[in-house]
């Protein structure tokens, strides 16, 4: 049962009860329920931006995937070769799988140095420091 259907009810209950109320007392009831119902509607309006907004960062996360997996595989066909310099990574790119949902996650030298970075597929806190997770790319493992 949701907020409005509770609010309901319970105003189903006060004016179906055999309850000897005062003038006063009905007033304080009526302006408690209708105040309930107030804010039972700014709930429901707050949770329908919140799912909107949900699902424009899903979108928003989606183009970002398109855009940087698009990036990558530009670079490396415009001849970003990823063995020419092995010893000295100064494209500071990495990419990563997710443990949890596998999705591919690109960061940079500064994600790395913070030590964890978060899916934003799945919302999963990768900890780049656990050395038992295999989640480099197999070409980023060479």
């Amino acid at each position: 049962m949701d907020s409005k259907e509770s609010i309901a009810f319970l105003r189903g209950l006060i004016e179906g009860s055999e309850l000897e109320l005062g003038k006063k007392e009905s007033k304080i009831m009526d302006a408690l329920l209708d105040t309930l119902t107030t804010l039972a509607n700014e709930i429901g309006t707050t949770n329908e931006r919140v799912d909107d907004l949900e699902d424009a960062m899903g979108d928003v996360y989606g183009t970002l995937e398109m855009v940087s997996h698009t990036l990558m595989h530009a670079l490396h066909i415009e001849g970003y070769d990823e063995d020419e310099d092995e010893d000295d990574d100064d494209d500071g790119m990495y990419s990563i799988h997710c443990p949890n949902c596998g999705e591919v996650i690109f960061i940079d030298d500064e994600a790395w140095d913070d030590g964890s970075v978060v899916c934003y597929e799945c919302g999963q806190v990768i900890d780049l420091a656990d050395e038992d997770e295999d989640f480099l790319d197999d070409d980023e493992d060479d």
